[in-house]
């Protein structure tokens, strides 16, 4: 390969039109064209490349996670959609960082227009989280049972939701994440264009915990149903679930309703129907973006 100083310019020279081109095609042209045009780049980009394999792949990177980032935005993918413009942000500022001033000026004035797009779409997503009308409240008493899921989430669960959003604050012992395995089965089945999910919990502060080992192996196991799982640490304390289909589920106990089954072998050891509940309440609304 070709490490030339002068077709190291060069090439960035070329790319810098050609991707400055691409950003202004979505900002600019309907978005019936942007795809087209955004494909052009990538190909006449690459019939130029000459320069090192890591950079070469860094620059085919970012156009296809923006590609991605269009496509899902255009489809009301709101959180899969910022995911992938926070992920192209941050591949291409890194690259900028070895240009010249007056060249990292011009790109990244460039860039803040995706940075403005994505700020529209985390603008989209706190207009869904807020809470509306109230749509009906669940009070289960202690040792109450009948209350699966199924029974308390099902109505809201359908192939309107595209994306979920599950605030909740502790997801450390084995039986609350198994807790959100069930929840999952649910909602994939439930759920058939459902494609992205996002868990913001805490981090456990155990040093022998086995967190983070256990949401990696439920994110593997989602992305073999093609459903990306995005686990997200932040210091919360509301517990809610987040449906892009414009339901909110607020639960005071989260899904962590359920009591430790009585033996091994009794009802409620699989069908939670039977399984005794924690007191709480569970209140159902409407999105203020729905109402």
């Amino acid at each position: 390969m070709d490490n030339n100083p002068v077709h190291v310019r060069q090439l960035f020279s070329n790319f810098d039109k050609l991707f400055l081109n691409s950003c202004s095609c979505f900002i600019v042209c309907k978005r019936t064209k942007w795809l087209d045009a955004l494909i052009g780049v990538k190909k006449r980009f690459i019939s130029c490349l000459r320069f090192s394999t890591k950079t070469s792949t860094k620059m085919e990177n970012v156009t296809i996670i923006l590609q991605n980032a269009f496509k899902c935005d255009e489809e009301n993918r709101n959180m899969e959609a910022e995911m992938y413009y926070t992920k192209a942000i941050q591949i291409v500022m890194e690259m900028v960082r070895a240009f010249d001033d007056e060249k990292k000026k011009k790109f990244l004035q460039k860039i803040k227009e995706y940075i403005e797009q994505a700020e529209k779409v985390r603008t989209r997503i706190d207009t869904l989280r807020r809470c509306g009308n109230h749509v009906t409240e669940v009070h289960i008493e202690d040792d109450a049972t009948g209350y699966s899921y199924d029974v308390l989430f099902g109505t809201y669960l359908n192939a309107g939701v595209k994306e979920i959003l599950i605030e909740e604050s502790y997801l450390r012992e084995k039986h609350q994440l198994k807790n959100l395995v069930r929840f999952f089965e649910l909602s994939i089945k439930s759920c058939p264009n459902c494609r992205y999910v996002r868990v913001v919990t805490t981090v456990d502060p155990n040093t022998k915990s086995e967190q983070a080992a256990i949401l990696d192996e439920i994110k593997t196991n989602l992305a073999n149903r093609n459903v990306h799982l995005n686990i997200v640490y932040d210091n919360i304390h509301d517990r809610r679930i987040v449906l892009s289909n414009g339901y909110i589920i607020i639960s005071g106990r989260g899904l962590d309703i359920y009591k430790k089954n009585e033996g091994n072998f009794g009802l409620g050891v699989c069908d939670y129907f039977y399984r005794k509940c924690k007191r709480t309440d569970i209140t159902i609304m409407r999105s203020s973006g729905f109402t």
